[in-house]
């Protein structure tokens, strides 16, 4: 737990400097996580070479396609919304089959959306406002929601957890604890408002965006740790002490930022 909360504390304090103090230094820092997150994928999913080569050549074209064409962007957004909307029956069906596997292939197509929707939005943020703090406050809302709905959810479920929901894919994730952190995620996202400019969007549908968010990184959640169930793997990598992986820590990311973001469009 220790080694959990330095690690914590200094990738926190890394990522306020960069988003706030060398802004510059953001893309960059984004296409690093971006990389390092393809790696893991293409590991955790126990891809060919040959396989592997063709997910990162469409990745990086889906990446480009994504900064260039709005339609195409819009497109991303709305095939990850699908995804994880569909990645509910997945998981039911995980629970409920025995020996049941993800797709190899699914895994192939959807890896490339997925990567590629969330690094877009960043980059989108930080071109779209380069010479401000707009970008960087807007990725610390988006980000804090998510991992106030993590620790929301581990907290719940501690101290108050009884009904699992997805024993085989997470066996200590509760109802209770799923419940716990969405409150917490749309508390913190409210109390968060003003580093965004939320005075365009009605309170109404900010409400609905924050619950969307919340849900979305459960089940984002979720989703990576049926890939790495089914393929016996504890972490995504080693590359955060006491943390895992990159994939272990923006796993809510990858599904809380588009929703989030396409909500809000």
């Amino acid at each position: 737990m220790k080694q959990r909360i330095i690690t914590a504390t200094l990738l926190i304090g890394f990522i306020l400097v960069i988003l706030f103090l060398l802004p510059a230094l953001t893309p960059l820092f984004i296409a690093l996580v971006f990389g390092l997150s393809l790696w893991e994928w293409v590991r955790i999913t126990k891809q060919s070479s040959a396989n592997a080569l063709l997910t990162v050549i469409s990745t990086l074209a889906l990446l480009y396609a994504g900064l260039c064409y709005q339609w195409i962007f819009g497109l991303l957004l709305l095939t990850t919304a699908i995804h994880y909307a569909f990645s509910i029956r997945l998981i039911q069906q995980f629970e409920s089959i025995i020996n049941y596997r993800l797709s190899p292939c699914y895994l192939q197509l959807i890896a490339p959306v997925l990567l590629a929707t969330t690094t877009v939005v960043l980059l989108r943020l930080t071109a779209q406002y380069p010479d401000s703090h707009i970008a960087a406050s807007t990725i610390v809302f988006m980000v804090a929601v998510v991992a106030a709905t993590d620790s929301g959810a581990y907290f719940a479920g501690r101290f108050f957890g009884k009904e699992k929901f997805s024993p085989k894919v997470s066996p200590n994730k509760t109802i209770e604890g799923a419940l716990g952190g969405i409150a917490s995620g749309v508390i913190i996202g409210l109390l968060l408002l003003p580093l965004i400019n939320s005075h365009q969007i009605a309170w109404w549908l900010v409400i609905i965006a924050l619950i969307a968010t919340a849900l979305a990184s459960i089940l984002g959640d979720l989703f990576i740790s049926l890939i790495k169930r089914q393929n016996a793997i504890k972490d995504t990598s080693n590359l955060l002490p006491g943390h895992g992986g990159i994939l272990d820590r923006i796993d809510g990311l990858l599904a809380g930022i588009p929703v989030f973001y396409l909500i809000a469009l």
